[in-house]
This record gives structure tokens, C-alpha cells and sequence, in this order.
């Protein structure tokens, strides 16, 4: 309003929008139903809105999921201190609500009547996250929990039997930059995992294949990939309900996190 004043052939923001609006109505590009839930709408059009406003809207996002992953990770583990779900939140539940915040960004990128160009912005926001988790926490722990290398490959991580307290060390000056000489020590779980991810990949191994066949009908890759996914994430739960009931997955560990935290916060008595 204060740019149609100043300058009374600049029409307004509101304007422009409502002017946008009519002519998409107009068209039949829009229902009116739609174009009226829009103009009401408390979310602006991204389209008019300034660097600073997306700045904004980008911290207002940024901090409901954060809220929203710590009111699912505090529920998911008040759910392990009941003795007969434990397993099943454990197993099930809690690498469900982990992709939650995820799959519903994939979600509602998807709703609304032009899905097809929308639909790209929450696949790349999901792969962007993805690819951030498997290469800048893996750097992170990797620098943080390096040690040298005593006798092989084998880490330093317990002091030696007649060594003293004081000229002991983890991390040895010479070998704190070193390729050869230090580093951290893994387990079997790490390469289980990296295999399971291989495995319930297949589903974008299938769409990207749809690229090479234009001669197979529009419908049939995306069944196969959905079928695909349905199949991985019933396999990736199978999987980690085994692991929970053999006693190798992190149950114990979430169990006695969430004891320790509901006593010192008093929603728990010994």
C-alpha cells in the first residue's frame, strides 16, 4: 500500500496477487474454491515474497522441526519405559518416527495442482539431507574419535598394562593429521547397515532406469518403485525387529538413556 501511494501507477503487493488471482481464475487455471482458500491462507506465495521474508519463513520452518523431532524423540522413548511395547518401539517405531519429519516434507511437496513441479523440490530437499547425514557427521566422528595405530591396525583405545596415566594418550602428537597412523575402530553393524542401504535403494535404482526405457508404458516404473519401496522399508523393519530381539540393537542403550532422563527431570521414582 505505501508503494500505490507513493508511486500511484506501482500497484501494490496485495494488488498484484489479487490481479494474479483473477486472471488465474479467469483462465480456469484455478478453481475459485482454491483461489479463495489461497487469499486467505496465513502461508504467502514464495513467489512475492523478498530474500528476507524467505530468510524468515526458512528460521520459522527450521525451528517447528525442531521442536517436532524433540517432542517425537522424547514421546518414542517414554514409550520404551512401558516393559511389553519396548521391543516394538524399539524395533519399529522409533526408525519410523526418525524419516517422519522426511516423508512428510515429500509429502505435502507433492500436494496442490501442480504436483510435478513441486514434487522435485521435496525429493531434493529429502536426497540433500540424506547425502548432508552420510558425509559431514561421518567427517565429524571420524576427526573428533581418531587415535593412533599401536601394534597394526588396531586403536588405541585402552591405556596398556604398565603404562602411566600421564604419559598416555590416546591421539599421539605425530599422528594427529596422519592418514596411515591413526583413525577410528568400527564394528560389524556398520557395514550391515551400509548393505541394507544398498538394498532399499532399489526403488531409485528402478526410477532412474524408467530414463533409459521410453518404450515401456508411463505407469509401470513408478509401480515397480513403489512396490519396490514397500518392500524395502517392510524389509529395513524386519531387520531391525530381529536385531532388537537377539539383544544387538541399541534397545538397552535408548532404555537406560530414557530411565536417566525421566528420573532426573522427576516423571520417575527409583
Amino acid at each position: 500500500q505505501v508503494g500505490a501511494t507513493r508511486y500511484p501507477h506501482t500497484p501494490s503487493l496485495a494488488s498484484a496477487r489479487a490481479c494474479a488471482c483473477a486472471r488465474a481464475v479467469a483462465g480456469g487455471s484455478v478453481p475459485a474454491a482454491m483461489a479463495l482458500l489461497g487469499r486467505f491462507s496465513p502461508f504467502p506465495e514464495l513467489s512475492f515474497c523478498t530474500a528476507p521474508q524467505v530468510a524468515f519463513l526458512s528460521g520459522v520452518y527450521g525451528y517447528a522441526l525442531k521442536q517436532a523431532t524433540n517432542l517425537l524423540g522424547e514421546g518414542s522413548e517414554l514409550l520404551l519405559l512401558v516393559p511389553p511395547i519396548a521391543p516394538l518401539v524399539g524395533g519399529v517405531a522409533l526408525p519410523l518416527l526418525g524419516a517422519l519429519p522426511d516423508a512428510l516434507l515429500v509429502l505435502f511437496s507433492g500436494l496442490g495442482p501442480n504436483a510435478q513441479d513441486t514434487l522435485p523440490v521435496g525429493v531434493g530437499v529429502l536426497t540433500g539431507s540424506t547425502i548432508m547425514l552420510l558425509t559431514l557427521p561421518w567427517w565429524a566422528a571420524v576427526v573428533a574419535g581418531r587415535v593412533s595405530f599401536r601394534h597394526g591396525p588396531v586403536p588405541n583405545y585402552t591405556r596398556p598394562a604398565g603404562v602411566g596415566q600421564s604419559t598416555w594418550n590416546k591421539l599421539e602428537d605425530d599422528d594427529r593429521w596422519s592418514l596411515n597412523d591413526a583413525g577410528i575402530g568400527i564394528d560389524g553393524s556398520l557395514g550391515d547397515g551400509a548393505k541394507l542401504m544398498k538394498r532399499t535403494c532399489l526403488g531409485y535404482v528402478i526410477i532412474e532406469l524408467s530414463q533409459a526405457f521410453n518404450t515401456v508404458p508411463a505407469g509401470v516404473f513408478p509401480l515397480l518403485a513403489l512396490l519396490a519401496c514397500a518392500v524395502g522399508l517392510a524389509y529395513f523393519l524386519y531387520v531391525c525387529r530381529e536385531r532388537e530381539a537377539d539383544g544387538e540393537g541399541p534397545l538397552d542403550e535408548h532404555l537406560t538413556d530414557a530411565c536417566v532422563l525421566a528420573i532426573r527431570e522427576g516423571r520417575l521414582t527409583l
